[in-house]
């Protein structure tokens, strides 16, 4: 088995040996507040995405809650 990580699909996983570079590398999983898109925002049906992740088995990933959107110029 090779400790190449760039001959591997993404996991939500890491080699653990694997440096602090190589982790700071990897893809986030999860949206992230940026300066071009600086707000995030609750979905308005996040209280049922909510109720159905803890309804299922925790064995893959949740239904997001929130997004992130660009800024809004009121």
């Amino acid at each position: 088995m090779s400790n190449d990580p760039a001959g591997r699909p993404f996991s939500s996983f890491h080699d653990p040996l694997a440096s602090p570079a190589d982790v700071a590398d990897e893809p986030n999983p999860f949206p992230r507040a940026s300066a071009e898109k600086p707000i995030e925002v609750w979905y308005d049906d996040w209280h049922a995405r909510l109720a159905r992740n803890l309804a299922s088995r925790s064995d893959g990933r949740w239904e997001p809650l929130t997004h992130i959107e660009g800024s809004s110029d009121i």
